[in-house]
């Protein structure tokens, strides 16, 4: 949870851009390039959070917790996923096509059914970390994918560069210190 709020965070100033905006390849342009950031600062927590010891979890919230550095390996690949994903949700919801988004849940819902029913019986919370992933991943490749198409952007340009990552590196830089916008 704590690592959506990068991406919801971007999504506030993408969502309010997109919904303002009469420049639907600008926008477009905007959600990618976003969501490129989001997935990339998402990705450098997360490692950040398998680097830390299971006994800071302990320490943290309880002995109850005491497993979830094993199943950190198991969710945030899904935590990724939704983190890229958010721009496109709100890319669709800005645009005025709920209805895309609301297909993407059932997407997800429908692998949600399948994984849980196959995993969880026999890796339990594992299964149920991993179920959740390939909800988020089946999701996020129903969305991805119809903006690709809508957009006509190449699968390359899904891809982050160098240039990509030095230029998040400095944004992320500026709005920290300079609380400058994107």
């Amino acid at each position: 949870e704590s690592l959506w709020l990068i991406s919801r965070s971007i999504v506030m100033i993408q969502y309010s851009k997109v919904v303002n905006s009469n420049e639907l390849i600008a926008s477009r342009k905007l959600t990618l390039e976003l969501a490129k950031f989001s997935l990339l600062i998402t990705l450098a927590c997360s490692c950040i959070l398998l680097l830390l010891p299971a006994e800071f979890f302990t320490w943290l919230f309880g002995k109850d917790f005491s497993e979830i550095k094993h199943l950190l390996i198991y969710l945030l690949p899904g935590v990724a996923f939704i983190a890229n994903t958010n721009l496109y949700t709100h890319y669709y919801a800005g645009i005025g096509k709920n209805h895309i988004n609301t297909i993407g849940s059932i997407v997800g819902f429908i692998f949600t059914l399948i994984s849980c029913t196959l995993l969880i019986p026999t890796y339990h919370l594992a299964g149920a970390a991993v179920s959740s992933g390939i909800s988020y991943f089946a999701n996020s490749v129903f969305l991805i994918y119809l903006f690709k198409k809508e957009s006509g952007y190449r699968w390359k340009d899904f891809l982050i560069s160098s240039s990509e990552i030095k230029f998040g590196i400095a944004t992320a830089k500026n709005f920290i210190t300079r609380g400058q916008q994107f």
